[in-house]
Protein backbone atom coordinates (compact mmCIF):
# COMPACT_ATOMS: atom_id res chain seq x y z
CA UNK A 1 0.00 0.00 0.00
CA UNK A 2 1.53 3.60 -0.60
CA UNK A 3 0.70 6.34 1.26
CA UNK A 4 1.21 9.51 -0.40
CA UNK A 5 1.33 12.38 2.95
CA UNK A 6 0.90 15.87 2.27
CA UNK A 7 4.07 17.67 0.44
CA UNK A 8 2.85 20.78 -0.95
CA UNK A 9 1.03 21.47 -3.67
CA UNK A 10 -1.71 19.13 -5.43
CA UNK A 11 0.78 19.13 -8.82
CA UNK A 12 3.54 18.01 -6.49
CA UNK A 13 2.01 15.13 -4.85
CA UNK A 14 0.80 13.81 -8.88
CA UNK A 15 4.69 13.52 -9.86
CA UNK A 16 5.45 11.63 -7.05
CA UNK A 17 2.81 9.28 -7.44
CA UNK A 18 3.41 9.00 -10.57
CA UNK A 19 7.40 8.41 -10.05
CA UNK A 20 5.83 5.94 -7.91
CA UNK A 21 4.18 4.01 -10.40
CA UNK A 22 7.25 3.87 -12.78
CA UNK A 23 9.26 2.87 -10.46
CA UNK A 24 7.02 -0.18 -9.13
CA UNK A 25 7.10 -1.10 -12.61
CA UNK A 26 10.42 -0.47 -13.46
CA UNK A 27 11.45 -2.78 -10.41
CA UNK A 28 9.40 -5.71 -10.96
CA UNK A 29 9.60 -5.89 -14.88
CA UNK A 30 13.82 -5.85 -14.74
CA UNK A 31 14.48 -8.67 -12.74
CA UNK A 32 12.06 -10.64 -14.23
CA UNK A 33 13.75 -9.63 -17.60
CA UNK A 34 17.18 -10.60 -16.15
CA UNK A 35 16.05 -14.06 -14.81
CA UNK A 36 14.69 -15.34 -17.89
CA UNK A 37 17.79 -14.10 -19.48
CA UNK A 38 19.82 -15.92 -17.17
CA UNK A 39 17.90 -18.33 -16.95
CA UNK A 40 18.12 -19.16 -20.79
CA UNK A 41 21.72 -19.92 -20.53
CA UNK A 42 22.55 -21.24 -16.99
CA UNK A 43 24.39 -23.95 -18.08
CA UNK A 44 26.95 -21.87 -20.04
CA UNK A 45 27.00 -19.26 -17.47
CA UNK A 46 27.47 -21.78 -14.56
CA UNK A 47 30.06 -23.54 -15.95
CA UNK A 48 34.04 -22.15 -15.93
CA UNK A 49 35.23 -23.95 -18.49
CA UNK A 50 31.88 -22.94 -20.90
CA UNK A 51 32.48 -19.58 -19.86
CA UNK A 52 36.64 -19.77 -20.61
CA UNK A 53 35.66 -21.50 -24.15
CA UNK A 54 32.82 -18.23 -24.69
CA UNK A 55 35.57 -16.10 -23.89
CA UNK A 56 38.23 -17.38 -26.61
CA UNK A 57 35.12 -17.08 -29.36
CA UNK A 58 34.29 -13.70 -28.08
CA UNK A 59 31.25 -14.52 -26.12
CA UNK A 60 29.06 -15.51 -29.01
CA UNK A 61 26.20 -17.23 -27.36
CA UNK A 62 26.28 -14.98 -23.57
CA UNK A 63 27.75 -11.61 -25.07
CA UNK A 64 24.37 -9.98 -24.53
CA UNK A 65 23.85 -10.95 -20.77
CA UNK A 66 27.88 -10.75 -19.93
CA UNK A 67 27.18 -7.54 -18.12
CA UNK A 68 25.28 -9.03 -15.43
CA UNK A 69 27.17 -12.00 -14.49
CA UNK A 70 30.83 -10.67 -14.61
CA UNK A 71 30.97 -9.65 -11.16
CA UNK A 72 30.45 -12.91 -9.82
CA UNK A 73 31.92 -16.16 -9.72
CA UNK A 74 30.16 -18.51 -12.03
CA UNK A 75 28.06 -20.88 -9.67
CA UNK A 76 26.70 -17.02 -8.56
CA UNK A 77 25.97 -16.25 -11.92
CA UNK A 78 22.11 -15.69 -10.67
CA UNK A 79 22.99 -12.84 -7.98
CA UNK A 80 22.29 -9.57 -9.61
CA UNK A 81 19.08 -10.54 -9.59
CA UNK A 82 18.89 -11.14 -5.81
CA UNK A 83 20.60 -7.83 -5.80
CA UNK A 84 17.84 -6.25 -7.40
CA UNK A 85 15.23 -7.73 -5.98
CA UNK A 86 16.36 -6.69 -2.67
CA UNK A 87 16.77 -3.46 -3.91
CA UNK A 88 13.35 -3.06 -5.02
CA UNK A 89 12.04 -4.05 -1.75
CA UNK A 90 14.01 -1.69 -0.01
CA UNK A 91 13.52 1.15 -1.90
CA UNK A 92 10.19 0.73 -3.74
CA UNK A 93 8.31 -0.16 -0.38
CA UNK A 94 9.45 2.68 1.53
CA UNK A 95 8.92 5.48 -1.41
CA UNK A 96 9.05 8.19 1.74
CA UNK A 97 12.68 7.87 2.20
CA UNK A 98 13.38 9.26 -0.76
CA UNK A 99 13.12 12.78 1.01
CA UNK A 100 10.86 13.98 -1.98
Amino acid sequence: MILIYPIGSMNRQKKVFHFLIFTKYIFTAVPSLYATMLWMDRETLRDQDAMDRELLNGFPSVGHIKFLVEAYKPKYFFFEVVLFTFLKSNFVEHPMSLGI
